[in-house]
């Protein structure tokens, strides 16, 4: 669950709660989600309707539950690259899918993912490598994250010959070496990442 608050500010004086937070990025479903929660809308602290109005130094809060279905839970060595209330960015290792699969039970970054966060919640990667790809992987820890992180990522892509990285060798003599000539894995570097709240820029990283 992630709670998420607002001070309302002079040009946001007047506004009904719905508008407010539409305009945040709060999407029709999750807004419809919002009003069904528990307290899912407050306004200095007391419950308050979608369509209440908002005056300046008003607190208004949003409560927004767990949703989906995580993967079942599985201990993995991969780095952690950032991690805050709405994002996690890992650094997928090449040959390790990101979703499951009817070939890939248990054994996906998804599956990670569940292991760390410990929560039953949706997986939601940002945007998805492939398999063989290694490189940065932002994953929205909720609803809103995903929605304001939606399109929003920027994928310059860079490639160079991993002869040299330590998993290469193993990859060719299991798969051929037609087909480890045409590997020549591409790392994604997102040059900027926007959260919910704030920007990660990571730079370089490999492995």
């Amino acid at each position: 669950m992630r709670e998420i608050s607002f001070i309302i500010s002079e040009k946001d004086n007047g506004r009904q709660i719905k508008d407010y937070l539409r305009a945040f990025g709060v999407s029709a479903s999750l807004l419809s989600k919002l009003k069904r929660t528990e307290n899912g809308i407050t306004k200095d602290g007391s419950f308050a309707r979608a369509i209440d109005v908002l005056s300046v130094g008003d607190e208004l809060k949003i409560k927004i539950e767990n949703s989906g279905t995580m993967s079942s839970p599985a201990k993995m060595d991969i780095q952690i690259i950032y991690e805050d209330e709405d994002i996690l960015v890992l650094n997928k290792p090449p040959l390790l899918p990101v979703h499951e699969s009817r070939n890939h039970i248990g054994d996906t970054l998804s599956n990670f993912v569940s292991y760390h966060c410990n929560e039953n919640t949706a997986f939601r990667a940002v945007f998805r490598l492939d398999r063989d790809t290694s490189g940065l992987v932002m994953v929205a820890k909720h609803e809103l994250a995903a929605a304001k992180l939606s399109g929003k990522i920027k994928k310059p892509w860079k490639s160079r010959a991993l002869m040299g990285y330590k998993g290469f060798a193993d990859y060719r003599k299991n798969s051929g070496s037609r087909r480890a000539a045409q590997l020549a894995l591409s790392i994604a570097i997102p040059l900027r990442i926007p959260s919910a709240s704030k920007y990660l820029a990571c730079f370089g990283h490999f492995f």
